[in-house]
């Protein structure tokens, strides 16, 4: 990593992980921590999106932090070379105090967790609690239970976190609280929250460098990954489409000169079988941030 000239080299700069499943709240989460950030310190967050168009860093920008974004897969695998060149610009221009970094949705904890572990970025980075945040209905679906991703983030996970208790019903509850206990090896913290309010004494526990087993270190990643296509619009609009790990996702890039009808967006986005949705439109209210999944969308 190249430093400004005399200015003492970063170390052992405190680093969390912030995962979670596709629409456990993680943005909001951070922001929420961020909020807690003390007035003397600076803090830098690092967010990947499975899309290629990102939209998480537009949501962060408002926080009171640096923020750096990597979009387009995950960052030990498509967007890995993007992601040391991403970290290491963050990291010399912010100098912070402390690091969060918010991977996919569909990331793979066990390769994210082994880059950040190691050289060179072992040498600048003290990495604390894997945090994970579960959507306690998600449980209630074989298609969560059984997904590798989803339960690898859960494995890997040093405190499990269920966000959206609000939206919860007592039988969502009792599942979630049934599945943390049975889990082995004990997290270090099990508990619950509500519109992302996660307290920040969570970041400053250890991480338990014992949850990457040799077995699991040595397992090969055999999920199949499509690369990105683009599909130009003679009208300028960019259509990019990406498909890994059983989800495919499309992104749109538009002028800023096009207003969309809100409430005729909002239909159609609701009639789409969407597992997650993120975009910034120009509406003729103004610009509107869309941020949804399957079950509600908020704008």
């Amino acid at each position: 990593m190249i430093m400004p000239p005399n200015l003492p080299p970063l170390n052992a700069i405190p680093t969390n992980l912030i995962m979670g499943f596709l629409g456990t709240g993680k943005t909001t989460s951070i922001l929420h921590l961020v909020s807690q950030k003390p007035a003397h310190e600076t803090w830098a967050i690092l967010v990947n999106e499975f899309g290629r168009i990102g939209v998480d860093g537009s949501i962060l920008a408002e926080s009171n932090a640096t923020v750096a974004e990597v979009p387009g897969g995950c960052l030990c695998c498509e967007a890995g070379p993007v992601f040391d060149v991403t970290l290491n610009r963050l990291l010399s221009e912010a100098r912070p105090d402390r690091l969060l970094i918010e991977p996919t949705g569909i990331g793979h904890p066990r390769q994210i967790i082994h880059k950040l572990s190691h050289e060179p970025h072992s040498n600048v980075l003290d990495l604390k609690a894997t945090i994970c945040l579960v959507d306690p209905r998600h449980l209630a679906q074989e298609k969560y239970r059984q997904h590798e991703i989803f339960r690898d983030q859960i494995a890997y996970a040093d405190i499990l976190i269920a966000n959206k208790t609000d939206v919860c019903n007592a039988d969502d509850l009792l599942r979630f609280q049934a599945f943390a206990s049975a889990l082995e090896p004990k997290k270090h913290t099990i508990t619950t929250i509500s519109h992302g309010c996660m307290d920040s004494q969570y970041l400053d526990i250890d991480a338990n460098r014992k949850r990457l087993t040799p077995d699991r270190a040595q397992s090969k990643n055999i999920i199949t990954r499509e690369p990105a296509t683009h599909h130009p619009s003679p009208d300028g609009w960019v259509q990019t489409e990406h498909n890994a790990d059983g989800f495919y996702s499309t992104s749109w890039s538009i002028s800023r000169d096009v207003v969309f009808d809100l409430p005729l967006f909002q239909t159609w986005i609701q009639s789409l079988p969407l597992e997650r949705i993120k975009a910034v439109i120009h509406t003729r209210s103004g610009w509107t941030l869309i941020n949804g999944s399957s079950d509600a969308i908020d704008l």
